[in-house]
């Protein structure tokens, strides 16, 4: 189909949720729609994430599993609905979005693999003494865990507002990044398994 760029770039399952009757909150949760529950865990943004059932996607994914229709369809509805003609990319020209998109692609690829690292290096690297000298690594590994987790975050589910910003103010952190993981400027010792080294790190205890 060929208006499906269109749509996403038009419309987020934040603002598409209240129209199909979801009450979202001020924090973009509602009510999976997905499974039965009773709290909010449905965190809805340019795509949506249900941390209870694990059910993620864009926002054709998202009318697709609300109605149970094939995606098509369910692009036809939004087109429908909220007066997207087939072929509408009246946000910015195309190259541009391209562009975005595809460093977006990347940076994500690069983030995952170095959030990996960092969960690798703080058990890795944990002091097994309270007097021991911490490794710069997992240093590094405990000041930026939580920042790369919320940065992926948000590239995955973010606001089309939100996903610029980053594009803007974070390629140069993601680009040095990238260099430092295909530089291998990330080895250590792997003589122990992971799961002896959370066993012996004083922080998981």
């Amino acid at each position: 189909m060929s208006y499906y760029p269109a749509l996403k770039q038009r419309l987020t399952c934040r603002e598409v949720a209240p129209h199909y009757g979801l009450k979202v909150n001020a924090s973009g949760m509602a009510l999976c729609p997905f499974h039965d529950e009773h709290s909010p865990s449905l965190k809805l943004s340019r795509g949506f994430h249900c941390f209870g059932c694990g059910a993620q996607g864009d926002v054709i994914t998202f009318v697709s599993r609300l109605f149970g229709i094939p995606p098509g369809e369910a692009a036809q509805k939004l087109s429908a609905d909220f007066g997207i003609p087939a072929g509408d990319h009246s946000r910015g020209p195309p190259a541009a979005r391209t562009e975005m998109e595809t460093w977006v692609s990347y940076a994500k690829e690069i983030l995952h693999g170095y959030y990996d690292l960092l969960i690798d290096w703080k058990q890795r690297y944990c002091p097994k003494a309270s007097d021991a000298e911490w490794h710069p690594l997992f240093i590094e590994a405990l000041q930026r865990q939580a920042d790369i987790r919320q940065l992926t975050f948000e590239l995955e589910f973010g606001t089309t507002e939100e996903v610029k910003t980053i594009y803007e103010h974070y390629r140069e952190v993601v680009k040095k990044i990238g260099k430092r993981i295909h530089g291998n400027d990330t080895t250590g010792d792997t003589s122990e398994s992971q799961e002896e080294r959370q066993r012996q790190c004083p922080a998981n205890h």
